[in-house]
């Protein structure tokens, strides 16, 4: 192997800009590094002369003595540190690269071998002697997880084949690697070495020796490496691929000095050698980089890529055997036929680790998806899961992952087909449009999941031929894709191979997505509900308990692990003994294997016959008959009832109607009860004991013991604020209307997206209209709400939602995700044009915000949600 060139300064102009820049920064950093008070000699940068093939006189002492290496009558190999240096050997795994008949297979320390002459160990049996024996310092390391590692200011490398045992011992059969570290040195020296890389890749290494007395000398090195990953580099499956170290590019300082003409100091035992001091002292300085100019052109000419061609900061590869394709097995996409948008790399059979994924940006502006999949994932899947294809498009992913200890970089190109989904008439587009307005650099890489409705489908109304009540009656194709902050199309769920109007079981609107803990998508359809993870593996798809029917709006993984369900309920009798059908007025809690752990009846717990607020949604409402007294007690008024009002989904009072519309609940983990929010009621939050804690809502048609369960809203010196007349509050103060999302923030406080329909009791009018995004603070105690903050009054009926819609806290970057998602649901038209905006938390500047532009009458914005790729593979 020729020795390495080294690279000038004015020749970093073959490699991406911002490595350049980078380079050069740390470079002037180094020209920093000269001591004060010392005399100082730089070297120069030229190219340093071929060094000599021809060994000189070579000392070792791997037999416990001594001697030349030529007089050692056993096969030796010796490499010493400036050799290691010159020839960028950094680990042991890069012995192989220099020593004869040395192989180095390193996946885990669990699985991991060293073999000389074809002998060694097996590297699935982690529990066996090795053939090969490694010492440190004379210090034997008896397994090969223990002897697989950076090197780190070593003084010499002696390898020696074929048996051992007479001077090393048992498990020398193969041979030894004996390294030696350097010894202390009375003359001071330090050296420090910093590399860098792509993908937060980071290294440093030091040392520093020196005398501690007149005859005490020490020495100490260090070294970190954070974190271990290999940038992906351009590779084309079947023709390129890579095993280079993760060192793309890395630039060294060394600062010693020495004494050239001091005499070799004596060997004791220990780290601590004893000799006097004496002699000048110079400073060099030196840089290096870990690849060579002469052998990035030799590697571009062989694959014929240029650097221009490569991703930042890549390295170039070396050409895969042309009888192999490529390492990995099949590509697979659309897997599980749920996700279209995905792919499988299939494994081939092997056993590949430690795997990274980056779907690049589709032309300049792209967003690239890249994510880590952990081991356990390539195991699910049987190899490297894809996620965030464009779609009709041929995407380019490159992949890195480790193989019997080397670590592979390759590019694929993977086609996608286009979006298909149900499709009506006067329809524009496949999907709704999404257009950026704003996008905040620490918001870039936000993936953005969008769950709408769609309500006018064909075909989808046989069961409605007869009102049968919940999901039979409200039966909608979900529409739920996942965007970039480009507005660009990477995901989505192919809702045909699960909805499906003419079957009870695929009846229902597909709602309630969320992302749990371990990073997987649960929602719910009519009867059904599910849990998936982003490659549309069913991890689960249950009915619901016989006793529930309905699902629709909010499922919720709680701090315990279980599930909270919104239902109704298929067969309810009530104290005047009719049997009905109940409308979304039911909270359900399951464990994982879907057994019922627990349920909330609202029918029982609030007041289903309070309609202040039904009396401003519509005129189809049904209401106690005229003249009857609405009564604090619940039977007393099912008995007032008429016989001749109508049961099903429709607003109403009373159980078997829509009298409560629950469409959020969230889980307080301080006290184990839930909060519900109930459209046509408001919020509420019901301990386990089925007791109301208290009631956010206007307190007008509240009776008996919940009309005390009401908050009292107050300013920020604590004074209660009275209603005004018209129902109004001073100092801005205000319910939220027809809400959803009663969500807690985990900052103490309480978010929710008021809609504003029917506010302040009002009757429904198309014009002069405002949503906004809300913050309670609640103290419990004392009974009192106070608004902290709002978003969304001052945009009008531009931002006016009168149904659905989302706000939620985001910790990881201290923002606020609010989905105002029906504006123009009122128009004839019904072309929405929902809007999506990231605010910084407590204010109401805005970091992003994206237009949604429907191009399906009929597609209804229910919510949006931030997808996490670091918890999803």
């Amino acid at each position: 192997m020729n020795p390495p060139t080294q690279i000038r300064p004015d020749t970093l102009a073959t490699f991406t800009p911002s490595l350049k820049s980078w380079t050069l920064a740390v470079l002037l950093i180094g020209d920093g590094l000269i001591l004060p008070g010392q005399a100082q000699e730089v070297v120069d940068s030229e190219p340093v002369a071929r060094q000599d093939t021809q060994l000189g006189t070579v000392t070792v002492n791997a037999r416990r003595r001594e001697e030349s290496a030529q007089d050692v009558p056993t096969p030796i190999s010796v490499l010493d540190g400036q050799t290691l240096e010159n020839q960028r050997i950094y680990r042991v795994q890069d012995l192989q690269q220099l020593v004869p008949s040395v192989n180095v297979s390193y996946v885990h320390a669990r699985q991991s071998s060293i073999s000389i002459r074809g002998l060694g160990n097996n590297p699935a049996s982690d529990g066996l002697e090795p053939a090969v024996g490694t010492y440190l310092d004379n210090v034997y390391l008896g397994r090969p997880g223990m002897a697989v590692f950076d090197l780190l200011d070593v003084e010499q490398i002696d390898v020696l084949r074929g048996p051992q045992g007479t001077l090393f011992g048992k498990n020398t059969t193969a041979g030894v690697i004996n390294i030696s570290t350097r010894k202390p040195t009375f003359h001071p020296e330090r050296s420090v070495e910093i590399s860098g890389g792509e993908d937060g890749y980071f290294q440093t290494k030091g040392s520093v020796s020196g005398p501690l007395s007149d005859t005490l000398a020490g020495r100490l090195s260090g070294g970190n490496t954070s974190p271990y990953f290999v940038a992906p580099s351009s590779a084309v499956a079947g023709a390129i691929s890579s095993t280079a170290p993760s060192r793309c590019l890395s630039t060294g300082f060394r600062t010693s000095r020495s004494a050239p003409e001091f005499p070799a100091p004596t060997r004791r035992a220990g780290a601590i050698h004893r000799r006097p001091l004496s002699g000048p002292h110079t400073l060099t300085l030196s840089r290096s980089f870990s690849m060579s100019h002469s052998e990035q052109q030799r590697s571009s000419e062989q694959s014929g890529l240029s650097e221009q061609a490569l991703p930042e900061g890549a390295c170039l590869a070396a050409r895969i055997p042309d009888s192999e394709q490529a390492r990995l097995g099949d590509i697979v996409v659309n897997p599980y036929r749920l996700a279209p948008l995905t792919a499988i790399i299939r494994d081939g059979g092997r056993r590949i680790a430690q795997a990274r994924v980056r779907v690049k940006g589709r032309g300049e502006q792209g967003v690239d998806i890249d994510y880590q999949v952990q081991d356990r994932t390539l195991w699910t899947h049987g190899g490297i899961p894809v996620f965030g294809l464009y779609p009709d498009h041929r995407n380019e992913v490159e992949v890195a992952y480790s193989l019997d200890g080397e670590r592979i970089r390759e590019r694929y190109f993977i086609y996608a087909p286009a979006v298909r989904l149900p499709v009506v008439a006067a329809q524009e587009s496949a999907l709704p449009r999404v257009e950026p307005l704003k996008v905040a650099p620490e918001l870039k890489k936000r993936l953005y999941l969008f769950n709408h409705l769609l309500t006018e489908i064909p075909g989808n109304r046989q069961f409605r031929w007869n009102a049968q009540g919940g999901a039979a009656e409200w039966d909608s194709v979900g529409f739920n894709w996942i965007t970039d902050t480009r507005g660009e199309v990477r995901w989505y769920l192919d809702i045909e191979q699960l909805h499906d109007s003419s079957r009870k079981d695929g009846l229902g609107a597909s709602m309630g997505f969320q992302q749990t803990r371990d990073g997987h998508l649960i929602w719910g359809q009519g009867q059904r509900y599910y849990k998936h993870d982003l490659l549309g593996r069913t991890i689960w798809a249950r009915s619901l308990p016989e006793k529930f029917a309905d699902f629709s709006h909010e499922i919720r993984e709680t701090a315990k692990g279980t599930y909270l369900l919104r239902v109704g309920t298929s067969d309810y009798r009530r104290t005047d003994g009719k049997r009905v059908r109940t409308i979304r007025d039911h909270i359900l809690e399951v464990d994982q294997n879907g057994d019922v752990l627990d349920f909330w009846d609202l029918n029982r717990i609030l007041d289903p016959y309070r309609a202040e607020l039904l009396h401003t949604l519509g005129r189809t409402a049904i209401f106690l008959p005229e003249g009857v007294v609405k009564s604090d007690s619940l039977e007393e008024n099912e008995h007032n009832e008429s016989d001749a009002l109508p049961f099903g989904d429709t607003p109403g009072v009373g159980a078997g109607r829509n009298w409560a519309h629950v469409n959020a609940i969230d889980h307080d983990p301080a006290d184990d009860s839930i909060i519900v929010s109930a459209r046509h009621q408001g919020v509420a939050k019901i301990g386990r004991d089925k007791q109301v804690k208290w009631l956010l809502a206007d307190p007008r048609g509240w009776s008996g013991a919940l009309r005390d369960k009401v908050l009292a809203p107050v300013n920020a010196s604590g004074r209660v604020l009275e209603q005004n007349p018209d129902g109004s509050y001073p100092e801005g103060f205000d319910w939220s209307w027809t809400q959803h999302t009663a969500w807690l923030s985990g900052k103490g406080t309480l978010t929710v997206f008021d809609n504003g329909w029917g506010r302040n009791l009002a009757p429904t009018r198309l014009e002069g209209n405002y949503s906004r995004a809300v913050e309670y603070r609640i103290d419990e105690e004392k009974g009192t709400v106070q608004q902290l903050w709002e978003f969304g009054k001052e945009r009008g009926d531009a931002w006016y939602s009168p149904i659905t819609s989302v706000v939620e806290y985001r910790p990881e970057t201290d923002t606020l995700l609010i989905y105002s998602a029906a504006i123009g649901f009122l128009t004839p038209q019904r072309l929405t044009r929902p809007v999506l905006s990231e605010v910084k938390y407590g204010t109401r500047e805005v970091l992003s915000e994206f237009r949604v532009v429907s191009g399906q009458p009929g597609n209804v914005g229910y919510r949006a949600l931030v997808i996490d790729l670091d918890r999803a593979f």
